[in-house]
């Protein structure tokens, strides 16, 4: 990669942490996953040694926390003692080292440490979101995802050979599986984690294997302990089973690699064999050639197809490798690295091949001189001049065995041997990298740390919501799969690897803060589409890329046609979605059949919906689409589409001259735009005036949403008007429909008061008990009748049977939409929350008290009753009104939070 393009990319992701840390975070672990070494050695020379990208990155977080806060104290000295421990002796590590070794050298090996700074970082970047862990998931997945497929096209840039590449595999795989009960719907997660399991297996890098069996054994031992689903089980174990036969029946050639027999098959040989002496031991590495064999070889016998099909499949032979135990190769290694830093820390000997080592300090001039070629400027240890700084650093034994070798030391054996690589001098397990660091000391602490952090997170796991409790066990089973594989691997002291572990316990500490936060959260699962984890930005790149693909596939006989209609005689009004839309639009739909009064009207909507106009409003003529992108779970599930083919086919059988939707939808544009129809109508903006990113590709007639705010009524007929304009070339000034201020019926006996408990949506909903105790203040306060609207069965019954305890009595009416005006039209006050029935009960002529929660009060409340009749806390949620179905803090305190006393005090004004 040229410098140039190097400096280019550090600097956006720099820039990007500075001015927008969570961006900056998803941008660089998607670098780090997709170019692995590549991107990781991308680097600015500073005095001679590279400045890699996670270490500018880091350090423009810290610049950002510095402006924004004005203080590092946060995350230089946290709280938990754990971290302040871990802290401590890394600090006097620094100092000791820096006493002897250069102090670029010294900060180079305290990157074991400092990349933690990255946990706190992201816990301060999440601030509480957890639509946030929810993109930064949706990162780690897409870029592992990303980088398996382009892991084919050759280029190197996503591809280099490495033990990285499965252990985010296996990390990806791990928090899936503790997902899936989110996935509803989403049947391509199958296929797609079968893959992944493919991959990873035929990366042929164990480590990452131990990490990813570390994770299941997790997943499964907490399955059985939280009584997970038995589907879930079933499938976990059907996807693992699934990618693992295919790795070993259709091995990929572009990952083989000889594993465990290139840098110590000679030397095993030399052991068994007693070849070598000390006289001619060589500093060089050995080939990466198998040495001949030094005793008979025993007859060969038939081999079995089952191993010679382990022979063919580099997957099987590595299998079968790990039966060898102190035999293999890479077992042996590992061994060593102990042994070596074990007799450095404690300065004793242990080794039992002495014929195999070398003393550095005994090393001849020519040796030595070839030492420093291979590993660079070293400072052996009988080469530090000073005695007292030699004490400090490396003379004292027992500081050495509690403290551990200071920064700035290579790690270099005391005494050399012959399997080390020339340019490879480091532990290879990220554990003996603390021990060898930190000592006795830090390698308890470190421990420590993580097992305080996941106790920390996983004691209260029964008691969170669903979707926090998947992601909770997921980044569990993660710092799991990343200690399974450090254990083995180079990883945390690694400038690409070794920043998953500190963002993994960053997120298992925001998800800590969100529990503390949010008790009392329903424990209700949530399934937010794939448009809902992402961002502004990223919503609106995507949704404009849709627009202008949808723009070039769209026939000839598509494209705009504004003038071919100056009357349309049959025109399609598209409300496709629930009551409250369909109410709002009988005003628009009168200005439509004002405007063109010898058009038949046609009111497409969803079956369950078209009864809330019929009656309400002139429509020649009531036509069924339900379309699945209404439903929570599963909207974009292909296999929920076969329906609305079938009556996509009625519709375009009407011959309709024109659509239009007050929405905003790119959906609907699409559908009218499939439709065929050769005027579409709608605004370029979605409710509210809210930038999604389209700009109207797919319409005929694009309105500009009108500066201001709108309620949704004067939304609706102010397209209309426009439209009517624009095609009629006339200039009628907008006027919006009449406001009818309901007044009190007071019919002879009692004070009707109906009462609505339900909403569509989750974080809408007022506590039942303080529903309870509302009724109960009415039923003491003005003795009335009260009427409980229902269409969820449910929540009603529960209601009912504690309201009966109380003695409340309350009837309850379930009637269709077609008979629910009337009944509505009875009660002289309703109370409810943000709803279809609260729209109707307005229409109806009630007087109404709204309870809000996530709405846009200016565009959605009651019409007629105004503004004045709605009660809201949004004050108190800094999100709100956040428009979403899934609170982002949890506690939807918008609307949870609004007292008994405040409806009570409403109500006397209303009476």
């Amino acid at each position: 990669m040229t410098p140039l393009l190097s400096a280019w990319i550090i600097g956006v992701i720099t820039l990007a942490c500075f001015l927008r840390p969570f961006l900056g975070l998803n941008l660089l672990l998607a670098t780090l996953i997709l170019g692995d070494r590549t991107a990781a050695h991308l680097f600015i020379p500073v005095l001679g040694r590279p400045l890699y990208m996670t270490e500018t990155a880091l350090a423009a977080l810290f610049l950002n926390q510095l402006v924004t806060s004005r203080s590092l104290s946060k995350i230089m000295w946290p709280k938990a003692k754990s971290w302040r421990g871990l802290y401590a002796v890394s600090f006097f590590s620094f100092l000791r080292g820096i006493l002897v070794y250069p102090l670029l050298d010294v900060l180079r090996d305290a990157a074991l440490v400092y990349y933690s700074f990255f946990t706190f970082f992201m816990k301060r970047v999440l601030n509480q979101n957890f639509q946030r862990v929810r993109t930064i998931s949706l990162t780690l997945g897409v870029a592992t995802l990303l980088k398996a497929v382009l892991a084919y096209s050759h280029w190197h840039f996503f591809y280099l050979e490495g033990s990285a590449a499965g252990m985010y595999t296996a990390c990806t795989l791990c928090l899936a599986f503790f997902t899936i009960p989110l996935w509803g719907d989403f049947i391509l997660g199958y296929p797609v984690t079968i893959f992944l399991v493919y991959q990873m297996f035929v990366y042929v890098f164990r480590s990452s294997w131990i990490g990813f069996a570390a994770g299941l054994l997790f997943y499964y031992a907490t399955g059985i302990t939280l009584r997970f689903r038995l589907r879930d089980l079933a499938s976990v174990t059907l996807i693992c089973v699934s990618g693992f036969l295919l790795s070993v029946f259709v091995p990929n050639v572009h990952f083989t690699k000889a594993v465990g027999r290139a840098n110590t098959e000679q030397l095993i040989s030399a052991i068994h064999n007693g070849l070598q002496s000390p006289s001619t031991i060589p500093l060089t590495s050995p080939q990466r050639t198998p040495a001949p064999p030094t005793h008979t070889a025993p007859t060969p016998s038939v081999p079995s197809p089952i191993s010679r099909a382990a022979e063919d499949n580099p997957v099987l032979a590595q299998m079968g490798s790990f039966t060898a135990g102190h035999e293999s190769g890479n077992v042996l290694t590992r061994i060593w690295m102990w042994e070596d830093a074990a007799e450095d820390v404690f300065s004793i000997r242990i080794h039992p091949y002495e014929n195999l080592r070398l003393e550095p300090a005994s090393l001849v001039p020519l040796q030595r001189q070839e030492l420093s070629e291979r590993v660079g400027t070293i400072i052996l240890d009988n080469e530090i001049r000073s005695p007292l700084r030699k004490w400090i650093t490396v003379g004292y034994k027992p500081l050495k065995a509690f403290l551990g070798i200071p920064f700035g030391k290579k790690f270099l054996p005391p005494r050399t041997f012959v399997w080390m690589i020339a340019t490879r001098y480091d532990p290879h397990n990220s554990f003996v990298s603390i021990f060898y660091r930190l000592g006795i000391i830090g390698l308890i602490t470190f421990l420590w740390l993580l097992c305080s952090e996941l106790w920390l997170s996983l004691r209260n796991i029964r008691e969170l919501p669903l979707d926090m409790r998947c992601f909770v066990l997921g980044y569990s089973g993660c710092v799991l799969v990343f200690c399974g594989d450090a254990f083995f691997s180079v990883s945390l002291e690694n400038a690409f690897k070794g920043l998953l572990l500190w963002l993994f316990l960053g997120l298992l500490q925001s998800l800590r803060t969100f529990n503390s936060a949010t008790e009392g959260t329903l424990k209700k699962p949530t399934n937010p589409d794939i448009l809902s984890d992402l961002g502004p930005a990223s919503r609106r790149f995507l949704l404009r890329g849709i627009e202008t693909t949808g723009a070039f596939l769209l026939s000839a006989d598509h494209k705009n046609k504004p003038k071919t209609f100056t009357s349309p005689q049959k025109i399609g009004f598209f409300e496709v979605d629930r009551i409250g839309d369909v109410v709002l639009a009988g005003p628009a739909v009168e200005r439509l059949k004002k405007r063109f009064p010898t058009a038949d009207i046609f009111f497409i909507g969803s079956s369950r919906t078209l009864d809330a106009l019929k009656g309400h409003a002139p429509v020649d003529h009531y036509v069924a689409l339900d379309v699945p992108w209404l439903e929570h779970r599963g909207k974009y599930n292909p296999f929920r589409y076969g329906p609305i083919f079938r009556q996509f086919r009625a519709l375009r059988a009407l011959g309709l001259d024109a659509g239009i939707d007050t929405r905003g939808d790119l959906r609907r544009h699409a559908l009218m735009a499939l439709l065929g129809l050769p005027i579409r109508v709608s605004y370029n903006r979605f409710i509210g005036g809210k930038d999604l990113g389209y700009r109207g590709q797919w319409l005929t007639h694009v309105i500009d949403y009108p500066a201001g705010a709108y309620h949704r009524v004067e939304e609706n007929t102010y397209l209309v008007d426009a439209w009517a304009n624009q095609l009629q070339e006339k200039n009628i000034p907008y006027a919006p429909p009449a406001r009818v201020t309901p007044r009190l019926k007071m019919s002879p006996g009692k004070l009707k008061i109906g009462i609505h408990i339900e909403a569509n949506w989750e974080n809408k909903l007022w506590p039942e008990n303080k529903w309870l105790e509302l009724t109960d203040n009415l039923r003491k306060k003005y003795n009335p009748e009260l009427f409980l609207f229902t269409d969820r069965q449910n929540r009603t019954l529960s209601f009912q049977t504690a309201a009966a305890a109380l003695g409340i009595h309350i009837e309850t009416i379930q009637a269709p939409l077609g008979r629910l005006h009337q009944e509505l039209e009875k009660m002289d006050i309703y109370i409810g929350h943000d709803s279809g029935p609260m729209h109707l009960a307005d229409r109806a002529g009630c007087r109404v008290l709204a309870l809000f929660g996530p709405s846009d009060i200016q565009t959605w409340h009651p019409y007629h009753n105004g503004r004045q009749a709605v009660l809201d806390h949004q004050a108190a949620c800094p999100y709100a009104p956040c428009r979403v179905i899934h609170c982002r803090i949890h506690d939807a305190r918008c609307v949870r939070s609004i007292g008994v006393a405040e409806i009570l005090q409403r109500l006397e004004v209303m009476v």
